[in-house]
């Protein structure tokens, strides 16, 4: 297991940005939870929660919380969660990307 050298636990990680199985974000998560990670999986809202709680399902030491980047509160109740869940943090992934539907088709 990967341990953060400085005080011999497991290391920690949040991943923001999970959509599905398809994400660089889920490529991250697997690969950190491949070395041991504790992992934070955050969802934007619950459109996305239900596919990110199947996969974060598959991980052995991961869970989720909410978090838009879009509301200001979501990163203080975000801090919180982790706070009380964790001593540190030793990484975040930030994964997260927008584009309209219509944007996305065509050539």
């Amino acid at each position: 297991m990967t341990e953060s050298p400085e005080q011999g636990k497991p290391r920690t990680a949040v991943i923001a940005g999970v959509a599905n199985k398809y994400s660089i974000a889920w490529g991250v998560a697997q690969a950190l939870a491949d070395e041991g990670y504790e992992l934070c999986l955050t969802y934007a809202d619950e459109r996305l929660q239900e596919k990110v709680e199947e996969l974060a399902a598959t991980l052995p030491k991961a869970f989720m919380l909410p978090f838009n980047v879009s509301r200001d509160e979501d990163f203080v109740n975000l801090g919180k969660a982790l706070a009380e869940k964790w001593d540190g943090l030793d990484g975040c992934v930030h994964s997260i990307a927008f584009a309209n539907r219509e944007d996305l088709g065509g050539e």
